[in-house]
């Protein structure tokens, strides 16, 4: 635990030695974790959520596969 502490300690003041990279990192950070919760929204809405109609397992199947085979002929 005390090996912990002392990462922890020196980790803070290498930071607070360079507050301009601190704030660019840490604003990179934030960029890239709402980069990805942007990403989730939108595959949640286009791909996990149900479509609204009364029946959904009568509806066809369409795969990558019979597009692109359509797209050959």
């Amino acid at each position: 635990m005390g090996e912990i502490t002392q990462d922890l300690r020196s980790g803070v003041r290498m930071l607070a030695r360079h507050p301009s990279s601190t704030a660019l990192i840490t604003g990179l950070l934030a960029l890239g974790i709402g980069a990805c919760t942007v990403v989730f929204i939108l595959f949640d809405a286009v791909f996990l959520r149900s479509l609204p109609v009364r029946q959904p397992r009568s509806g066809g199947k369409l795969t990558l596969t019979e597009l692109l085979c359509e797209e050959r002929k």
